[in-house]
């Protein structure tokens, strides 16, 4: 489900990449910036539960191929998801003493 005000454009589209017309490395470069930061704008404007939502829709996405990686990759999503957990109980913490 698409949450308002999220950009689901290619990194093509976004930085207005043209084919027919190779572009300087340099160029690109800035234009990898820009959309960084343009992720990171709207990333932090994201409410707590429309980061949940989103995270649990990339999560339903991907499950299949999760599943099939997930011998190789456990103890690195565990660690994720301990830390992830920590973060939860340190903003719980900050929004508890507001």
């Amino acid at each position: 489900m698409p949450l308002p005000g999220l950009c689901y454009r290619t990194f093509s589209e976004h930085v207005g990449y043209n084919r027919r017309m190779p572009r300087p490395l340099a160029s690109l470069r800035q234009d990898w910036e820009r959309v960084e930061r343009e992720e990171a704008r709207l990333l932090s404007a994201l409410s707590i539960a429309d980061s949940v939502r989103l995270y649990l829709d990339l999560q339903s996405q991907f499950e299949e191929s999760l599943e099939a990686t997930e011998r190789f990759f456990r103890q690195e999503r565990l660690a994720h998801l301990a830390e992830l957990q920590k973060r939860l109980l340190r903003l719980n913490d900050v929004k508890g003493q507001r």
